[in-house]
């Protein structure tokens, strides 16, 4: 199996780091008091920590409203998956507990401010390609069943050569299709960084997802680091 991303996207953002954490033989269920505490315990720092407010302010979340810009969404009204989540937290909210993948994923997402992303490669098609959309793919909202297409020129995740988007606008928003859930065996998670975002924390955030992932879920992890020099990860699971 293999994750791509397209050639197209590094001419436009050359540098984008993608931190991939594949795992297979995982335990996913409901999060254990240990996985809501560490949930509580990121929420709690990144509304202490002293930083922007509101959370568009933050240099990671104003980088990824950048590049939400550059492919042409207005990013106040489509905000990034990291910024959605950090506007929550900073303005109180607590967020939901899903499973151990979700909440895990969410963890370091509010720790490092940095979108984070889980698939379940059971649910997958073949090869994920990240890539800029023609507008023919097929693309169902999380938690709906409506077939939607997006615009072309928009960044998408897909597979089923191309034919199926797994996310819109990027990482605005997830499909149903690939979403892990309780019961997930093998899935594949994405840290990413643009527009000056450091590598060193795109490999410290995926290098300490995959620590507790393993710690929770147990599993045979693997662990790859995507840039316009690599732009393709190649993997069994």
């Amino acid at each position: 199996m293999k994750y791509t991303v397209d050639s197209d996207i590094y001419s436009v953002y050359p540098d984008l780091y993608t931190g991939i954490a594949v795992l297979s033989g995982v335990n996913n269920s409901a999060s254990p008091p240990e996985v809501v505490a560490l949930l509580a315990e990121a929420e709690a720092r990144l509304r202490a920590g002293g930083g922007p407010r509101p959370a568009s302010e933050h240099p990671h979340v104003a980088a990824w409203r950048a590049a939400y810009s550059t492919f042409g969404v207005k990013p106040s009204k489509y905000r990034s998956a990291v910024e959605a989540l950090a506007r929550r937290v900073l303005k109180g909210g607590d967020l939901p507990h899903i499973n151990k993948l979700v909440d895990l994923g969410n963890c370091l997402s509010v720790k490092y401010v940095l979108p984070i992303a889980a698939y379940d490669l059971d649910r997958v098609t073949g090869d994920i390609v990240i890539k800029f959309a023609t507008g023919d793919e097929e693309f169902v909202p999380l938690g709906t069943t409506e077939v939607e297409h997006p615009e072309p020129g928009e960044v998408v995740y897909t597979d089923s050569d191309g034919k199926e988007a797994l996310s819109r606008r990027w990482n605005w928003r997830q499909s149903d299709k690939a979403k892990a859930v309780e019961g997930t065996e093998r899935v594949l998670l994405t840290v990413e960084g643009v527009n000056r975002i450091p590598r060193e924390t795109v490999e410290r955030a995926t290098k300490e997802l995959i620590e507790l992932l393993q710690q929770f879920c147990g599993g045979k992890a693997q662990y790859f680091l995507l840039h316009k020099e690599e732009q393709e990860a190649e993997f069994e699971v």
